[in-house]
């Protein structure tokens, strides 16, 4: 039986991750221990301030709140790279989320665990949609979660849950350490500006063309309440 440890102040969303948890089976080989996630809702113990600096020199980023962050044993993950790299945020589609846990993020034109060739996704950059001199074949981050996880980049879910009967909408991303001088520092490629009052725009994106200096360490989750009937605006459904 998992205990209700999730979240040290049972949320609103506690009996929801708790589900999700138990659903995790293909996963539970990465996943660890119960007591080492994270809640991040308004009245959560690990919710201690809107930011904070990590790394080697120090980086600003905002913490993830009203998201459950799910840690995740990670390759290589030595104390050098625990205590010297930056931490960022990637947001991403529900279906893509097992490929990145097993081989970590990659770069347009690789594939993923199944084979497939990964591409940018759609409406974003591509080889025949860019300002000039914009490289698309990069992975692509932000030490802000509002950017990282907006829609444009955590596509939204429609989820039903069996324990509430109330319909969701449902965010994923996943937490990254990357080495700090591996990449590049710009502004947002997105139309909505000002998204985050702590980050600047200037500095809200950050990109790479380099494999393996960056390591996965987690996956964050995040519900919205949102009394649908079908699937708004062509989500799909994620079920368990």
């Amino acid at each position: 039986m998992v205990k209700t440890t999730l979240c040290p102040f049972n949320c609103c969303v506690a009996t929801l991750l708790l589900q999700i948890h138990s659903s995790l089976n293909g996963l539970a080989w990465i996943l660890q221990p119960t007591d080492r996630h994270r809640c991040y809702c308004k009245n959560s113990i690990h919710r201690k301030a809107d930011a904070a600096y990590r790394g080697r020199p120090p980086e600003l980023y905002t913490l993830p709140e009203d998201w459950f962050l799910f840690k995740v044993y990670a390759r290589d993950t030595f104390q050098d790279i625990l205590h010297n790299w930056h931490i960022c945020y990637h947001g991403t589609d529900v279906d893509k989320l097992e490929s990145i846990l097993h081989i970590g993020l990659r770069i347009p034109g690789d594939r993923d665990m199944y084979g497939h060739i990964i591409t940018e996704q759609t409406g974003h950059y591509n080889e025949y949609n860019k300002p000039y001199g914009f490289e698309t074949e990069r992975i692509f981050l932000s030490p802000s979660i509002l950017y990282a996880g907006c829609d444009v980049y955590a596509h939204p879910h429609c989820y039903k849950s069996k324990i509430t009967g109330s319909t969701y909408e449902v965010k994923v991303a996943v937490l990254v350490l990357i080495k700090p001088g591996s990449y590049d520092v710009s502004g947002s490629t997105i139309e909505e500006q000002s998204i985050d009052p702590i980050i600047a725009d200037a500095e809200i994106e950050w990109s790479t063309n380099q494999r393996n200096r960056h390591v996965v360490t987690g996956f964050l989750v995040r519900f919205d309440r949102y009394e649908c009937t079908g699937h708004p605006n062509g989500w799909t459904c994620w079920t368990f």
